[in-house]
C-alpha cells in the first residue's frame, strides 16, 4: 500500500505552498513530478547532468525548455522540423533544425543562430561533456564542429566528390572535443578536434553510433550487425542482434553498451563484447539511454510502454502511455529522468530502497526524526539523498547514522542493538574500598556513574581491616543503582604481656584476664591496666587502627617502704621509660598554723605576679599586630618594587604590580636605557622549559601588526622575562579595563564585530607569516584606550604555558577547538584553530556566555568533543541575533573543514555582518519614523468629518501598517508583527481575509515558538493580504 508523501501546507491569501520531503514508499521506485502536453509531438528530450532542466524538440519545430519544478523556461518556433536537441552541463539548449539552422539558447534567451553555407537539413547534434564544443551532422552529408559562442571551427566532407549527398545520420564528440564520430550512408568516420580524418570504415548506413565520453572506442549499428571500434580504426569485436538495431546507446563512462531492436529486444552488453542480458519489451524499441557507473537501462518503445531496467535486469519502473515514446534521457546517476511520449514530456525522480534489520526486533526506525516504521523494515521507497537514521528501542542504545541511497539500489542495515548501560555509583564508609563485579574489579570507593553492562552480578566489596562484603545485585538497562554500605571493621589482635607475668589485665576498666594474654579488640582506643599484688599500678592507652595488631611489654615495678625520725613518707618508685611517670607523696606538714598562711600568702603573690606576666605579654602581642598592620600597608605602597626580580633593577624601574596568573607576574615598568614605558612579564618556567620558551616566543618578535602587542625583547637572563608594549586599557566608568575579559558582556554588536575583525586581521597577518596562536581567548585581547584591540602571548600554548583554565596541552579548554582536545578524532591543529577561538570570542561579546559549559573540565571537554552537541543559536539568548546563527555554524563547526578556511573568508563574513547590523540599524531609525506618522493618522481618523475623508485616511493608516509590516519582517520582529496583523482585522469585514490574517498569526507563533526566522516568502505573502484589505476598503478588488 503507498505511504503518504509527507508534506507541510502554509496556506493563506488563497494560496496552497507545498512542501516535500523525501519520505515517500510505493511499490514502484520512480516518484512522479509533473507532465506537460506541448501541443505537438515530441521528438527528442535531454535532460542535464545534475536533473535541473530538461530540453525537448517537436515535429514542428518547437522547442521547450523546462526547470525541475516544470516551469516553462524557454518555447521557441524554429524554422522547421526539430530533428535533435542538445543540452551542456549547466542547462543551455542547442537544436539542428529541418531547415539548416542551428540554434543556443541560454535559459530562455536565444544566445546565437547559425546556418552552414552547404545547406541540407539537420539530422544529428551532440555536445562535449564539458560543454565547450558543438558537433552536428546534416543531411548534405557535411559535419560541422563549433564552440559555444557559435564559431565554427572547422568542417568535414563525409562525400567529397559524390554526385549525391551522402547523409549523416548521427554524430558524437568526446569530452574535450579531442574526437568526433559521425555515421553516415556510407559508415563510420573517426574525426580530430581539427576535423581531420584520423580513419573510416565501409559498413553501409550507419544510422545508430555512440562512443564514451573519453572518445575511447566507437560502437555502430548497420541492420543486425553491432561493431566496436578502437579509437584507432581496429576492430575490437562484432555481435548480432534478433532483429534490426533501433537504438543504441554507450554509458558515459563507457563500461556498458545498450542496443534495442525491430523485435522489441533491450540488450546490455559489457565494453568487452560480453551480453549481460537481454530484455523483451513487447514491441519495436525506439529509444535508449544510459546512466553511469553501475548504468541503469531506460527504454521507449513503439507501443508506449517505458522502462527502466537495471543492470541485473532488475524493474525498477515501468509505465505505459497512450503513444509512443519517442525519446527517453536519464542523468549520469540515474537519479532523474524524462520520457517524451506523443505530445507530452514527462518527468521523475528514481528512488531507492532501505531496508533495515535488528537483533533484537521491534525497533523504531526514523529517518530524519519522522517515524517509517519498525524492524524488520522492508522495500521502503525512498528519495536518493544523505539521511539521518536513527533505531530506537526501549532498554537499547539508540543507534543513529548517516545513511547514502542512491537511485535504483538497495541498502540494507543490518544492525545488533546494544543494550543501554546500568548506571552504578558505589561509596562506603570510610572509602577506598576495591569493588569487583563477577570477581572483576571495577575501581574503589567511592565509585560515580559506572557505566556497566546490565545484568545479575556477584558484588563483593573489600578492604583490608573491614568484614568483606559479598550479595547479589541485577542492574537494569538504563537505569542509576546506587549502593551505600557502612563497612565492619574486623577484630584486632591486641597481645598483653608483663615482667613479671601474672598481672590482672583491665581494658577500659572491665577485668579481662592475666598476662600473657592476647584480646581480640576492634579499632579504638582503650585504656589499659595492670595490677599485681606487691608492684605499681601500671596505666597506659593504646590506640587501635584497622589491621595492625597491638603489643606491649611492660616491666612492673615493686613497692618500697622507708622511715626516718622527722618524717615518714611512703613513694613510688621511678617508673619505667615505657611508662608515664605517676607519683604521690603524703609528707607531714608544719605544726604551727601561721605557717599554713604565710605559706598560702606567697603562693597568692605568686599567682598575682604570674597573671601580671600574662597581661605584659598580651599586650606585646597587640603592639606586635599593630607594628605588623603598619609593615602591611608600606608594603602594598611597595609593592611593585618588592615583587619585581632584583636581577632586571638594572634595566627597568617598576612603576605598577599590574597582576599575576598561573604564568606569570605583569608589570608597568620604564625601560632605564631610554625612559620608554613597557610592560615586563616574568613567566614561571623551569630550566627545560627555558629552552623551548625563547624558540618558540622567537616568531612573536618579528610580527609586527596594529593588532598585535610588540614583543620588544625576550630573554631567559639574568631570569626569563618578556618586555612587550605597554597596552593601557579603557576606562569604563572610573575603572580600567585592560582586556576583552573584564569588558562587560553581552557587548553591543557593532563594537563586538569591530573587537572581533581586529583581532581575525591580526590573525590573517600571522597566519600570512605562517604563525599561529593556538590561544586566542578574551584575557590575550588587551584594549587600548580608543578600543583597539591588541593579541599577546603568541607562541605560549606551544610551551605548554597559558594564563588560566589551562590543560597538559597548553591551551584554554573553555575556548579549545575539539582538535585541541581529541585529535585522534579531528586531526591537527592549524589555522582553522584560531578561527575556531575567534568565532568563540565572538559568541561570549555576544551572548554573554562562552558556547560550552561544564561542571567540570571533564564535561567541558565531552562537550565541546562530542560531535552531535551543538551551542545553542545566539537568537536562543536573544531573537536579534538571530543574523549570527549561521555564521556561528560555519565558525564553531566541530570538523576544521566545516569551518571558514581563511582569516580571510571569515573577515568577508564579519563585513557582511557589519553590513547587516548597520542596516538593521537604519530599519529602525524608518520605523521609528513611521510609527510617529501612524499615531498621527490616526488621531486624524478620529477627527474625520466625512466618509471619504475617513476612507482616505484609512488607506493612509493601511499603507503605513503594510510599510511597517515589510521592515518588521526584514528585521525579524515578530511580536511587532502580530500586533500589526492583530490591528489589521479592525479594517475588514470579509470573513476569509479574517481567516488569512489568523492563519498568517498562526504560522507567526510557530516560528516564534521554534525560534524561526521570518522567510521572504512569508513576508510576500503578507504583503499581499494587506493589498487585498486596501482593495476592501477601497471599494474594488485587485
Amino acid at each position: 500500500m503507498m505511504k503518504a508523501v509527507h508534506r507541510k501546507i502554509i496556506a493563506f491569501l488563497g494560496f496552497v505552498i507545498l512542501f516535500y520531503a523525501p519520505l515517500v514508499s510505493s511499490a514502484e521506485l520512480a516518484q512522479y513530478y509533473w507532465g506537460y502536453n506541448v501541443g505537438d509531438t515530441v521528438l527528442t528530450a535531454v535532460i542535464s547532468p545534475d536533473g535541473n532542466y530538461v530540453g525537448i524538440g517537436t515535429s514542428q519545430g518547437y522547442v521547450f525548455l523546462f526547470n525541475k519544478a516544470g516551469e516553462v523556461i524557454l518555447k521557441y518556433k524554429t524554422e522547421d522540423q526539430a530533428d535533435d536537441v542538445a543540452m551542456t552541463p549547466s542547462g543551455d539548449l542547442v537544436v539542428y533544425d529541418n531547415a539548416d539552422y542551428i540554434y543556443y539558447f541560454k535559459g530562455s534567451q536565444l544566445y546565437w543562430r547559425y546556418s552552414p553555407k552547404e545547406g541540407g537539413a539537420g539530422s544529428s547534434i551532440d555536445i562535449s561533456s564539458d560543454g565547450r564544443y558543438i558537433v552536428v551532422g546534416s543531411t548534405s552529408d557535411w559535419v560541422y564542429l563549433l564552440d559555444t559562442s557559435g564559431n565554427l571551427l572547422c568542417k568535414y566532407d563525409t562525400g567529397p566528390g559524390l554526385l549525391t549527398d551522402w547523409d549523416v545520420y548521427v554524430v558524437r564528440i568526446s569530452n574535450n572535443g579531442n574526437f568526433i564520430a559521425a555515421g553516415n550512408a556510407h559508415g563510420v568516420y573517426f574525426l580530430s578536434k581539427t576535423c581531420t580524418l584520423l580513419w573510416t570504415e565501409e559498413l553501409g548506413k550507419v544510422q545508430y553510433l555512440d562512443m564514451p565520453d573519453d572518445g575511447s572506442y566507437v560502437v555502430a549499428a548497420v541492420g543486425n550487425t553491432v561493431y566496436k571500434f578502437t579509437k584507432l580504426g581496429s576492430l575490437d569485436w562484432e555481435i548480432t542482434t534478433s532483429g534490426d538495431v533501433t537504438a543504441l546507446r554507450v554509458s558515459s563512462d563507457g563500461k556498458y553498451i545498450g542496443i534495442g531492436d525491430s523485435t522489441g529486444k533491450v540488450y546490455l552488453f559489457t565494453k568487452e563484447g560480453a551480453k549481460l542480458w537481454e530484455y523483451n519489451t513487447g514491441s519495436k524499441v525506439t529509444t535508449i539511454d544510459l546512466s553511469s557507473g553501475e548504468s541503469n537501462v531506460l527504454v521507449g518503445s513503439s507501443n508506449g510502454v517505458a522502462i527502466l531496467l537495471s543492470n541485473r535486469r532488475d524493474t525498477l519502473w515501468r509505465a505505459s502511455f497512450s503513444n509512443a515514446v519517442n525519446s527517453v534521457a536519464i542523468t549520469p546517476n540515474s537519479q532523474y529522468f524524462a520520457i517524451g511520449a506523443g505530445y507530452s514530456v514527462y518527468y521523475y525522480e528514481l528512488r531507492g530502497i532501505l531496508e533495515v534489520y535488528t537483533t533484537p526486533s521491534d525497533a523504531e526506525v526514523y529517518v530524519n526524526g519522522d517515524f517509517i516504521g519498525k524492524t524488520p523494515l522492508t522495500d521502503y521507497a525512498i528519495l536518493a539523498g544523505t539521511y539521518q537514521v536513527s533505531i530506537r528501542k526501549e532498554d537499547y542504545q539508540e543507534i543513529k547514522e548517516v545513511v547514502a541511497i542512491s537511485p535504483g539500489k538497495l541498502t540494507t542495515l543490518n544492525r545488533e542493538l546494544k543494550l543501554l548501560p546500568a548506571i552504578l555509583t558505589i561509596t562506603t564508609t570510610p572509602s577506598g574500598a576495591n569493588v569487583y563485579l563477577n570477581g572483576n574489579p571495577i575501581g574503589i570507593t567511592p565509585i560515580q556513574n559506572k557505566e556497566v553492562e546490565p545484568g545479575t552480578y556477584t558484588l563483593k566489596i573489600e578492604k583490608s581491616g573491614y568484614q568483606i562484603i559479598q550479595e547479589i545485585i541485577t542492574l537494569s538497562p538504563g537505569k542509576s543503582t546506587t549502593i551505600n554500605k557502612e563497612l565492619i571493621p574486623l577484630t584486632v589482635s591486641v597481645t598483653i604481656n608483663s615482667n613479671p607475668t601474672g598481672a590482672i589485665v583491665y581494658v577500659n576498666g572491665e577485668q579481662k584476664g592475666m598476662t600473657p594474654l592476647t584480646l581480640s579488640l576492634l579499632p579504638g582506643t582503650y585504656s589499659i591496666k595492670l595490677i599485681k599484688n606487691g608492684y605499681q599500678e601500671y596505666n597506659t592507652q593504646i590506640t587501635v587502627k584497622v589491621g595492625q595488631p597491638v603489643t606491649i611489654n611492660p616491666t612492673l615495678s615493686k613497692i618500697s617502704v622507708s622511715s626516718s625520725p622527722s618524717s615518714s613518707t611512703i613513694t613510688r618508685s621511678s617508673a619505667p621509660s615505657t611508662q608515664k611517670s605517676v607519683s604521690s607523696s603524703f609528707a607531714v606538714g608544719p605544726s604551727n598554723s601561721n605557717q599554713a598562711i604565710v605559706t598560702g600568702v606567697k603562693n597568692e603573690k605568686m599567682i598575682l605576679a604570674g597573671l601580671g606576666i600574662i597581661a605584659l605579654v598580651g599586650l606585646l602581642v597587640v603592639v606586635s599586630k599593630k607594628k605588623r598592620k603598619s609593615q602591611k600597608d608600606k608594603k602594598i605602597v611597595t609593592e611593585a618594587k618588592e615583587l619585581f626580580p632584583s636581577q632586571l633593577l638594572k634595566k627597568y624601574e617598576p612603576l605598577e604590580f599590574l597582576g599575576e596568573g598561573g604564568f606569570a607576574k605583569v608589570f608597568k615598568a620604564k625601560r632605564k636605557s631610554d625612559g620608554k614605558i613597557v610592560a615586563v612579564k616574568i613567566p614561571r618556567i623551569d630550566e627545560s622549559t627555558s629552552k623551548v620558551f625563547l624558540r618558540e616566543v622567537g616568531t612573536w618578535l618579528h610580527l609586527d601588526h596594529p593588532n598585535i602587542v610588540k614583543l620588544y625583547e625576550a630573554d631567559i637572563l639574568p631570569v626569563p622575562h618578556l618586555e612587550m608594549e605597554f597596552v593601557e586599557g579603557v576606562d569604563l566608568n572610573g575603572k580600567t579595563i585592560r582586556s576583552l575579559e573584564e569588558y562587560p558582556k553581552p557587548t553591543e554588536e557593532g563594537l563586538a564585530l569591530k573587537f572581533t575583525k581586529g583581532i581575525t586581521q591580526a590573525v590573517k597577518y600571522a597566519h600570512s607569516q605562517n604563525v599561529l596562536h593556538r590561544d586566542i581567548k578574551p584575557l590575550n585581547i588587551l584594549l587600548k584606550h580608543d578600543l583597539t584591540p591588541k593579541l599577546t602571548d603568541w607562541g605560549l600554548s606551544k610551551i605548554g604555558v597559558t594564563t588560566s583554565s589551562k590543560t597538559a596541552a597548553g591551551y584554554t579548554p573553555l575556548y579549545a577547538a575539539p582538535e585541541q582536545l581529541l585529535p585522534s578524532q579531528y586531526g591537527h591543529t592549524d589555522y582553522r584553530t584560531d578561527l575556531y577561538q575567534i568565532g568563540a570570542v565572538l559568541y561570549e561579546l555576544l551572548t554573554g556566555r562562552p558556547p560550552y559549559e561544564g561542571h567540570s573540565p571533564a564535561e567541558l571537554i565531552g562537550k565541546i568533543t562530542d560531535p552531535d552537541y551543538i551551542p545553542k543559536k545566539p537568537s536562543e539568548f536573544n531573537p536579534e541575533l538571530y543574523i549570527f546563527d549561521s555564521f556561528f555554524e560555519k565558525a564553531l563547526a566541530k570538523r576544521k573543514e566545516d569551518r571558514f578556511q581563511s582569516a580571510d573568508e571569515m573577515l568577508q563574513a564579519l563585513e557582511e555582518l557589519e553590513r547587516l547590523v548597520k542596516k538593521r540599524k537604519e530599519l529602525k531609525e524608518t520605523v521609528a519614523e513611521l510609527k510617529k506618522t501612524l499615531n498621527k493618522s490616526q488621531l486624524e481618523l478620529k477627527k474625520s468629518k466625512s466618509t471619504e475623508e475617513a476612507k482616505l485616511k484609512t488607506l493612509e493608516i493601511l499603507d503605513l501598517y503594510q510599510k511597517l509590516a515589510a521592515l518588521y519582517c526584514e528585521l525579524n520582529s515578530k511580536s511587532e508583527l502580530l500586533e500589526i496583523l492583530e490591528s489589521l482585522k479592525y479594517y475588514t469585514r470579509k470573513d476569509d481575509l479574517k481567516r488569512d490574517l489568523e492563519k498568517a498569526e498562526e504560522y507567526l507563533r510557530s516560528y516564534i515558538e521554534e525560534n524561526l526566522p521570518i522567510g521572504e516568502e512569508f513576508a510576500q505573502k503578507l504583503n499581499e493580504l494587506i493589498s487585498h484589505i486596501k482593495a476592501e476598503v477601497k471599494g474594488g478588488s485587485l
